[in-house]
């Protein structure tokens, strides 16, 4: 059953799906050529990670995430509102803009962890594996519909 609905979504929504995943390779593309040249220009090394069971380590990282993400969503909302304003109404082209956005930041994402770890391929191969994992929750979320939530 479960596997008949994936095959359904897939079916429903392959351009989006297609769509998503060309952008997510341009932007970890346009991302590790970002990386390599601010890897060429500082010459800074950060060698200590934040320490999690330390209560005000954090909740300083929970802050910095919230921060993080909140400042995402408003920038998110700030481009859709853009795009509708001076590009285009169009529900497809909002869809489209959405899943770019997404797309984008899941790669960025992903490219910023592994240059952050990229000391350690222990936690690289992690990280990879984690990214896999939320790859296509991602795009589930990213690709449908407001009338597909259940």
């Amino acid at each position: 059953m479960c596997i008949e609905r994936i095959k359904e979504f897939n079916k429903e929504y392959k351009k989006r799906i297609n769509n998503f995943v060309s952008s997510a390779i341009t932007g970890l593309i346009s991302g590790v050529i970002i990386i390599i040249f601010f890897n060429l220009i500082t010459d800074s090394t950060f060698n200590r990670r934040i320490n999690l069971f330390n209560l005000g380590e954090a909740f300083a990282a929970g802050i910095y995430l919230l921060f993080t993400l909140s400042l995402l969503y408003v920038l998110f909302l700030f481009g859709r509102f853009v795009f509708k304003r001076c590009m285009s109404k169009k529900k497809e082209d909002l869809i489209g803009f959405r899943i770019n956005y997404f797309a984008g930041t899941y790669s960025a994402t992903f490219g910023a962890f592994l240059y952050g770890f990229r000391n350690s391929i222990y936690s690289m191969i992690i990280i990879l594996i984690l990214f896999l994992l939320i790859y296509v929750p991602t795009i589930y979320f990213a690709v449908r519909d407001n009338k597909n939530k259940k």
